[in-house]
């Protein structure tokens, strides 16, 4: 096969492509094969129909036609990887373009396809990022065991002067009516205990209890919309608004266990407080020396793609979304969980998980598009053996065979694209310069500033007990997702290997945690003794 390629406007390559004689000989006699052994031809046994007898009632013709279609078809993609370009669209044929095989003659077909468009970084220095101390500190640990302490508190009724205040747990009456007012069930309860200033319900309905006593009411109307969260997302498109009318029977302050000896012992199994600091000083060391990595790759390809210039192609974009939707569905059938229950676990609409996975595909692509450039400035070049080290690295049994299958198919351009990432990525690591982050806010002292708004439901914090007396993994987690700048998110180096690896058919892996940020519902609150 003879392959050459034209530059064009717009990102667009013409691909030229010349099949040998016998190349095309041996397509018209496997074609000739599969009919003669698939069709019954009156006066010959299945598989001994001569060629005349097949042109006979097929057409010669037609029979060239397919065997021209399936010569282009299984080529074309083969001669994109040989001319060594990258592609992000389907070819495009000419269809006045004359093109039929001839048994014993060279074929020649040509298509244009688009390609990966060439950026450029602001920058090709060392790039400079900011980094989280090595060690944590005594404010993380000092978090961590007021986290745990808290899921111990119980709540204690109050007099009937007290006023309702956040991180205090009421007991509520609920009657929910809907915009015909008609009884709301789903809603309504006679009692219900609700800590005020979770938010579990809206803002709005938070607000509209603070400063009541018991016995005193408040009525909250709660727009119903698209944007419009659990528990009220149920009621879309069935009420144009809910509205709560509430009674205040019962007020409860929270009352947090002293952090003693004994009580250490009783519910975390260590001796005592020393031990038990030492304990999670030990854990937190060890859950932090595991993220900075991922931290410090994250901040760095970040920091990276922030230089990048140009406009991102719409057309890659969609790809990366596409991906990042397979990802999420595959992940979904794995579990066994559906879409909708995969938007109600994190409290989203389905407006909220296109705006995050565009987000998304949006970050990943500037990576990528980044490492490509650095790449490119760099003059990195892909080896054969570099290609074949990669299918050395899968699973697979053969990776000979699984490497020949690719470039059969014409999928060796992934691997390339993705080697030369990898090495992009190596690249900017060695002369990556870091500087040590400033010191946060103390972080005791957070969390007791944030103590009230984040209190849970009194049933829920009961339940958390016994997975604290387990580990306090859950909540350093969580702290650390917070403060350590998008940790959570995969890194895109590890997301730049996998593509490079031949595991997989596409190379845009990624993943797929929504984290939209919610919309709050529209509200209004009067209030009633």
């Amino acid at each position: 096969m003879k392959t050459s390629a034209e530059t064009l406007e717009n990102n667009f390559a013409k691909v030229s492509v010349t099949l040998d004689a016998d190349q095309v000989s041996q397509a018209f006699k496997k074609e000739y094969k599969e009919i003669a052994g698939k069709y019954n031809f009156p006066g010959f046994r299945r598989g001994k129909a001569p060629r005349a007898v097949i042109n006979s009632m097929w057409g010669a013709e037609a029979i060239a036609a397919q065997v021209t279609e399936n010569l282009v078809n299984e080529n074309h993609a083969v001669a994109v990887d040989e001319c060594n370009l990258f592609p992000i669209g389907a070819p495009k044929f000419d269809d006045k373009q004359p093109i039929l095989a001839q048994d014993g003659k060279e074929l020649s077909f040509s298509f244009e396809i688009e390609l990966k468009p060439h950026f450029e970084l602001s920058s090709y220095d060392p790039v400079t990022i900011e980094v989280p101390a090595e060690k944590v500190s005594d404010d993380a640990v000092q978090h961590e065991i007021d986290s745990i302490v808290a899921m111990y508190s119980t709540y204690e009724e109050a007099s009937s002067a007290t006023k309702a205040k956040e991180g205090m747990s009421l007991d509520l009456e609920v009657k929910a009516t809907d915009d015909k007012k008609k009884p709301v069930a789903a809603l309504s309860s006679d009692t219900r205990s609700y800590v005020l200033g979770s938010n579990t319900l809206t803002e709005a309905f938070d607000k509209a209890l603070v400063g009541l006593k018991k016995g005193e009411k408040a009525s909250v109307e709660i727009a119903i919309n698209e944007d419009s969260k659990a528990p009220f997302d149920q009621f879309i498109g069935k009420t144009k608004k809910i509205v709560l009318d509430v009674k205040v029977k019962a007020i409860k302050k929270k009352q947090e266990p002293q952090l003693t000896d004994e009580f250490v012992s009783k519910n975390f199994g260590h001796k005592n407080e020393a031990e038990l600091r030492e304990f999670i000083l030990k854990m937190l060391q060890e859950q932090h020396e595991q993220m900075l990595p991922q931290i410090r790759d994250n901040r760095m390809l970040d920091a990276l793609a922030a230089r990048l210039e140009g406009e991102l192609p719409e057309s890659m974009i969609a790809s990366y979304k596409e991906q990042i939707y397979k990802n999420l569905f595959t992940q979904l059938q794995q579990q066994g969980a559906t879409l909708d229950q995969y938007m109600q676990a994190q409290g989203i609409t389905s407006a909220q998980l296109h705006d995050d996975v565009a987000e998304q595909a949006q970050e990943r692509l500037r990576q990528d598009l980044a490492l490509d450039a650095w790449a490119a400035h760099n003059k990195f070049t892909v080896s054969d053996e570099d290609v074949s080290a990669e299918f050395d690295k899968s699973a697979v049994e053969n990776p000979r065979a699984f490497e020949a299958a690719w470039r059969r198919e014409g999928k060796l351009h992934m691997v390339r694209e993705g080697v030369l990432r990898q090495k992009a990525v190596a690249s900017v690591e060695e002369t990556l310069l870091t500087v040590e982050e400033p010191k946060k806010k103390s972080a005791a002292k957070k969390a007791k500033a944030s103590e009230k708004t984040e209190t849970k439901d009194t049933k829920a914090a009961d339940s958390s007990k016994s997975t604290a007396k387990k580990s306090s993994s859950k909540a350093e987690k969580a702290d650390k997702a917070q403060e350590n700048d998008k940790a959570e998110k995969a890194p895109a180096k590890k997301a730049a290997t996998k593509k490079a690896s031949a595991k997989k058919d596409d190379t845009k892996n990624s993943d797929t945690k929504a984290a939209p940020k919610k919309t709050a519902a529209k509200s209004s609150a009067t209030r009633s003794k």
